[in-house]
């Protein structure tokens, strides 16, 4: 039986209820990461990209749509550990860590923050360009700081942003 195309979207249920402000209080399904071991890792049916990795993922994905920073770097913490993202593709470990940086800018670290966003950069350097969430991540990291430091000028530069 191939269950990663049928699982594959029901995974993104918790992120795009979270960002419809439904879905406060979501904890993972056991279900998609019990469906998820029998997948082997890394697999891509039909470009679905679903198994462990990518359960852990949207896991993360769906508290930044809480905008519940601590929860995503705990959660992000266990995607680590498990070496997740080492069998992804590119723009799949840029879209993570960019929303990374939003959970780091939530849990109240813009210099993390603005670290993941310059390792999403060395992934997957186009999608970081034009990805509006990096742009509304730098500017609110420009915003709270009283004084941007010349890293975040020059990240600022490079995507575009003018001071």
């Amino acid at each position: 039986m191939d269950v990663a195309p049928r699982d594959a979207g029901a995974i993104r249920k918790p992120a795009w209820l979270s960002k419809a402000g439904l879905a406060h209080g979501w904890q993972p399904s056991g279900r998609y990461a019990a469906v998820a071991t029998l997948v082997p890792e890394a697999a891509n049916h039909y470009g679905m990209e679903f198994g462990p990795a990518n359960v852990g993922l949207h896991e993360v994905s769906a508290a930044v749509e809480m905008a519940d920073g601590t929860l995503a770097i705990t959660r992000a913490e266990r995607v680590q550990a498990r070496d997740h993202p080492a069998v992804l593709p590119p723009e799949r470990i840029g879209h993570y860590r960019i929303e990374l940086a939003r959970g780091w800018l939530y849990h109240g670290d813009r210099q993390r923050a603005l670290r993941v966003l310059r390792s999403a950069r060395r992934v997957a350097p186009q999608q970081v360009r034009n990805h509006p969430m990096v742009r509304e991540t730098v500017r609110a990291i420009a915003h709270a700081e009283p004084r941007p430091s010349e890293d975040l000028r020059q990240f600022a530069a490079w995507l575009g942003i003018e001071s």
